[in-house]
């Protein structure tokens, strides 16, 4: 082979082995990618009426791709759309409409931190869904694998939401929250399901496997909406449905299997809502059927004409964690009940889910026209800090924070707060506490263990605002001086690893790491017996002394720095006197370039003494 030939034959190898990373090699229906296809990068805003169709799958997201108001995006069945780590965000018009035999496939890679907007978001300029015409919004007969973070999946303003499965991946959020209309899905797993904040219809579906299958409220301080729950199959979720403060009309399900049934929380009557319009469900085979969280005895949840699973009162009863239970809950009037399962609601094993009757209630208004409402969901601050006291025998973390939009303060919400210890793979409550009338919060936390965790706060959202929420790490260390057990810490928006003490060189050592092209910032708290004069500390990141601003509190000190996101190692000295150790590139370079020197020197002059020498013999 001649010598031309072989540099082709190479070239023409490496430009197919290269080619090879653009084609998308397998199929798979469940995840919905195309075998051998190249797919149409797509981003931007869409100003014309757009077709996609199975010729062009994959759809692949290179940054957000937006539905200018007044175009309209057609989405034809068997399309695949791969969202990526972007946002599908519509302005206008979007007739996604798959079938049956042939459904439209969503798919997402998993945002790993809080970014707005949802991955299908609605805006409110968007076409709402009109049933009488069949026009406006719709995502029909998809199949939707879009993992979410903290917004939710699908979220906005009136689209109908139809005939989908969606394998909700949700971490802190739900699979669907709008304010139109949400039949006949299959939600399997996640967060949440469904969240019924506002007046939507939530009609014949089936949600299993998540933790709430239908959130209604959802923490909200909203004026008192009543969204419409009728026809669906909720089982085998932690809880079946959750009331944080609405009045729902709740007719005709069916809610099985669950751990609990019904929840009523802390927030159920918040407002003045009153959740009166519960009848006709079968609810049976829970563990508990209601579960009741309000601690007023005062008030009553009326829960009359649904099927128990039997006509035993007693039973009935034992099956409601009420009042009865415990006398500082509010009471849970079942009676009278259905003596059998009502046959409007789905079965379990059902399929096809029956259209219920409709049973109208005199304090559930219409759902208002789709201009009624408006969802501007601007996107709130949430502040977050923790610090953390330095005796390891009294260990003490003050967690607070602030909530506000626009510099303005947001008062009285709630804010949940959650810790984990595997690196945010699983969350664990820690508290919940309402926003001060200054929009500040905090709450006190004693962990019984040293380590590292993730410390959440997590503002929910309501019809004035968007969720929000926020994460610091947290890494304490224990160390022992002189027959005494302490603690340093170090709160920080950085992953906090390797935290060490050396007691002969009396320095703290840690690395922190973070997205590039973003900041990150430490909190370092260390307790003043060890370092009594502050002014000889030395801190150092990736060998090079790095500034820092001091603060005193109680019996520590707080040390404060920022830098730019990579990888850094971070030294913090606390006798200056032995900052020789840690010198900067720069300054060992010179210090090895003089020594060099030096030894070539000398052995340049030992050299020329020994050849006088030898000349004088």
């Amino acid at each position: 082979m001649s010598k031309h030939r072989a540099i082709t034959s190479i070239l023409l190898a490496l430009i197919l082995t290269s080619s090879a990373f653009f084609v998308i090699l397998s199929y798979d229906g469940e995840r919905g990618t195309v075998l051998g296809q190249v797919g149409t990068s797509v981003g931007g805003i869409l100003l014309d009426n757009t077709v996609w169709t199975p010729n062009g799958s994959p759809y692949n997201f290179v940054n957000d791709v937006i539905v200018a108001q007044n175009s309209t995006l057609t989405i034809t069945p068997g399309t695949v759309v791969n969202i990526g780590l972007s946002a599908f965000i519509i302005n206008g018009t979007l007739n996604a409409r798959g079938n049956s035999d042939n459904r439209i496939v969503f798919e997402a890679q998993n945002r790993t931190a809080r970014s707005w907007p949802p991955r299908i978001f609605f805006n409110d300029s968007s076409t709402p869904w009109n049933e009488n015409t069949g026009t406006g919004c719709i995502i029909d007969y998809a199949q939707i694998n879009v993992p979410n973070w903290q917004y939710e999946t699908i979220m906005g303003a009136y689209p109908k939401i139809s005939n989908n499965i969606i394998y909700n991946y949700g971490g802190d959020a739900a699979a669907v929250r709008i304010n139109g209309l949400v039949e006949n899905n299959t939600i399997m797993g996640g967060y949440r399901g469904i969240v019924a904040q506002f007046n939507e219809k939530i009609l014949s579906n089936t949600i299993e496997g998540a933790t709430a299958g239908i959130s209604c409220g959802y923490m909200s301080t909203d004026p008192i909406y009543h969204p419409t729950i009728i026809g669906n199959v909720l089982t085998n979720n932690y809880v079946g449905i959750d009331d944080y403060g609405c009045a729902p009309y709740i007719a005709n399900n069916t809610i099985t299997a669950n751990q609990f049934g019904f929840y009523f929380t802390s927030y159920t009557f918040y407002g003045n809502a009153i959740p009166d319009g519960i009848i006709s469900n079968n609810i049976d085979n829970n563990n508990y059927n209601v579960l009741i969280g309000f601690t007023d005895s005062q008030k009553t949840i009326n829960m009359a004409n649904n099927w128990w699973g039997t006509t035993e009162s007693a039973k009935i009863a034992d099956s409601i964690y009420d009042n009865t239970t415990n006398s500082n809950l509010n009471k849970v009037n079942y009676i009278p009940f259905l003596t059998q399962p009502n046959p409007l609601a789905p079965s379990n094993s059902s399929t096809t889910i029956p259209s219920p009757s409709p049973t109208p209630i005199s304090t559930a208004p219409a759902t208002p026209a789709p201009t009624s409402t408006p969802l501007p969901f601007p996107s709130p601050t949430l502040a977050l800090s923790c610090a953390s006291t330095t005796s390891y025998s009294t260990l003490n973390v003050e967690i607070s924070g602030n909530l506000t939009d626009n510099g303005n303060n947001i008062p009285s919400v709630p804010i949940f707060m959650m810790y984990s210890v595997t690196g945010g793979n699983t969350w664990e409550s820690l508290t919940d506490v309402n926003t001060a009338s200054d929009g500040s919060f905090s709450v006190q936390w004693h962990p019984s263990v040293t380590g590292n965790y993730m410390i959440k706060a997590t503002f929910n959202g309501d019809s004035n605002h968007s969720p929000v929420s926020t994460v610091v790490n947290l890494a304490i260390m224990p160390y022992t001086t002189q027959n005494t057990q302490d603690v340093f810490s170090v709160a920080s928006n950085s992953t906090v690893s390797s935290l060490a003490f050396n007691s002969t060189s009396r320095a703290f050592s840690f690395t922190v790491s973070g997205p590039s092209g973003t900041s990150g910032y430490v909190n370092a708290f260390i307790d003043k017996s060890l370092i009594a004069d502050i002014s000889t500390l030395s801190v150092y990141l990736d060998g090079n002394q790095q500034a820092y601003v001091v603060s005193s509190q109680g019996n520590s000190w707080i040390i404060y720095f920022t830098y730019h996101h990579s990888t850094h190692s971070v030294v913090m000295n606390l006798d200056i006197s032995s900052s020789k150790t840690f010198k900067g590139s720069f300054e060992t370079a010179l210090e090895v370039g003089l020594t060099v020197a030096v030894v070539v020197i000398m052995f340049a002059v030992l050299l020329i003494i020994k050849r006088k020498q030898k000349r004088l013999r």
